[in-house]
């Protein structure tokens, strides 16, 4: 019987090389911090005023299909959060990421920020997302509905995937 190698190629000998931050970083992370605590205070400064019964679940036409407590309010935005520092952590090892090309001394810089730019942006518009249906949960009562719109879920899913593709493309142009 021989013996096959099955364990995974482990990525040790990756150069790990701190990037530095360019403007588009920080536009786009402070861009995330401002969203986040704009939704933060709108949460907080429209708690009183929510019913006691708010939307919490929309289906695929957009429509409110489960309420819950107004507590639930709270949800998102603190997912938003936990996402915002994962992401942002994670965010500070491009070594251990995956790529679509071998990572080379040579090409190691460039696919890293492109990496990272990548996760910069897709942190960015998950709290956006978050934030845009806190804000329709929120204003359930004063707009007397609960819809989100049948555009809402096609317009994430091509808000979610273009980065990913835009940022592949990268990757591949800079092997």
């Amino acid at each position: 019987m021989t013996d096959i190698n099955i364990e995974p190629k482990m990525q040790n000998n990756r150069p790990k090389i701190e990037l530095q931050k360019t403007a588009f970083n920080y536009a786009i992370e402070i861009a995330s911090l401002v969203i986040l605590v704009v939704t933060w205070i709108y949460v907080f400064l429209s708690y009183s005023e929510l019913d006691s019964e708010i939307p919490v679940h929309f289906n695929t036409s957009g429509e409110a299909d489960r309420y819950g407590d107004k507590q639930s309010i709270f949800l998102l935005p603190i997912l938003s959060v936990v996402f915002f520092f994962g992401l942002s952590i994670l965010n500070k090892f491009p070594h251990i990421f995956n790529y679509p090309t071998e990572i080379t001394e040579e090409n190691a810089e460039k696919q890293y920020k492109n990496a990272t730019n990548l996760i910069r942006t897709l942190n960015l518009l998950i709290v956006f997302i978050f934030a845009f249906i806190t804000f329709n949960m929120i204003n359930a009562k004063t707009e007397n509905s609960a819809v989100l719109g049948e555009w809402f879920i096609p317009s994430i899913i091509i808000i979610i995937n273009l980065p990913g593709l835009y940022f592949l493309t990268k990757a591949f142009k800079k092997k």
